[in-house]
This record gives C-alpha cells, structure tokens and sequence, in this order.
C-alpha cells in the first residue's frame, strides 16, 4: 500500500459523503432521552481523523479522540483550530488511555468490526465502561452479522468526485472465510487527476461480522445495559434481521 495516499485521500474518498453533524446531534439526542441531559464530555474510541469529535466539540462536549493509527492521529491534529484544543487526540488503544469519567462514549464507522476475537471485544468494551462515568452512555455502529448471512457481501465499486477535477474510483472485493463470519476485504483504489495521469494504491482489511446476540451477550459480561438496538442510520428505527449497519446504545450499570 501506498500510505502516503491512502492518508492523502482517506477524507476526499471515505468520509466527504458522511453527514457527521447528523450522526453526531442524533446521539446527543437519544443521550438526552436516556439520561434528561446533554453530555458535558465524550470519549471517541476509534475517532480516525477526528470528523465525529469536531462535531461533538461543536455542540459544546469537551472531547477526546483516541485511535492506534498515528497517521490518522495526524490529519485530526492538523484539523484544530479551537483556541481551546478541543477535542483533544491521543495515539493509543482504550486500555492505553488514562483518563475516565467520561460521561459518552462512541466507537463509530465500523470500528467493532475490525475487533475480529471474542477475547479482545470482551476487553474492548470493559476498557470502555471502566472509563465511563456513572450511568455513562456508550454508542457504537457495526456491521450486523444476521444481515450479512441473509444477503452477503458482494463486490462493490465506488466512484467520487475530488477537488481540483481530480476524481476516485474504489473496488471493494470481498472475500469471506470458511464461516462466514469472517471477511478478507481487498481494495483497489484508482486517482485519475484532472490532466488525467493516473496513480492508485491498494490495501486489505479484515472484519468480523458480529451477531447482535454475541454483542449483547459481551455487553452484559462487561456491565452494560443494551437500551436500543437500532438502524445505525436512524437512531429512532429498531434493527431488523435485514438491517445491514446496526448501532448500540447501552447503559453503564454500577
């Protein structure tokens, strides 16, 4: 892979057609009607190049990002311009993080599903309720195992406007393993600027595609209440078996 392009574009390509504002309002939303308030800070677990935590700083949350990607880590840091330096952002997992309290907590855009053993959820989520407040709230998106038995992955191509008449084309090729459950995702990505010279990169992900069962279940072992279980584009809307991307949101028990 070239990583030099892949951070380059990773915005332009991945995230220009994501409404975080919307996504970011719809969660302070159902934290309201959870808890009759609005969250005074927020942890975001997975943050990327920190898109959701400007959001959040936005709607007056002091707010922390943390990811393992020091490249993404990078690109967030570049983005602030608060005099304040919020959010804040940290290279480090949930159990290298030192700071708790936090009365939200999201882990959005897939992250749970690039989590790929039961072990390493289980701690994931322990790391994050050990870090909550009392009665925090924890949000996360991911992929929806049921879904993908039902309907399974198929190869995707993606194509999308970039400035300065630059424009992308993405491959998406999935390749599951012998389960099911677990996906080998091999991307192709290819530049053609506006002069129309060409350059392009490739790189590889794994997900594991998890049940909502499996997730309640860890959930519970790791002392959260599962409040809702919904459409992850609409926080309002319960998921069903054919919901392909899901969202949690759960109550920290004391």
């Amino acid at each position: 892979m070239n990583s030099a392009l892949f951070y380059q574009y990773y915005d332009s390509i991945y995230t220009a057609s994501k409404n975080y504002r919307a996504e970011t309002e719809a969660i302070i939303e159902r934290f309201g009607d959870i808890t009759g308030r609005t969250p005074q800070t927020v942890l975001d677990v997975g943050c990327g190049t920190g898109n959701h935590a400007f959001c959040f700083a936005e709607n007056h949350c002091k707010t922390t990002g943390i990811d393992i990607d020091a490249g993404m880590i990078a690109i967030a840091k570049k983005k602030i311009q608060r005099p304040d330096g919020n959010p804040a952002f940290f290279v480090c997992d949930i159990a290298g993080l030192s700071s708790s309290g936090f009365e939200l907590a999201v882990s959005l855009f897939n992250v749970v599903s690039y989590i790929l053993n039961t072990g390493t959820l289980l701690d994931f989520f322990s790391g994050i309720h050990k870090r909550l407040s009392p009665e925090g709230v924890f949000v996360f998106d991911c992929w929806n195992g049921v879904a993908a038995i039902l309907s399974p992955p198929k190869e995707q191509v993606k194509r999308v406007q970039l400035r300065e008449g630059a424009s992308a084309e993405v491959s998406s090729i999935p390749s599951p393993g012998p389960s099911g459950e677990i996906v080998l995702m091999h991307n192709n990505v290819t530049i053609t600027d506006a002069a129309g010279e060409i350059s392009g990169f490739t790189y590889d992900y794994t997900q594991r595609l998890w049940t909502p069962e499996t997730l309640k279940d860890l959930l519970h072992l790791s002392g959260f209440q599962v409040m809702f279980v919904t459409d992850a584009g609409d926080l309002k809307t319960p998921a069903s078996p054919q919901t392909w991307k899901i969202a949690f949101t759960c109550l920290k028990r004391i």
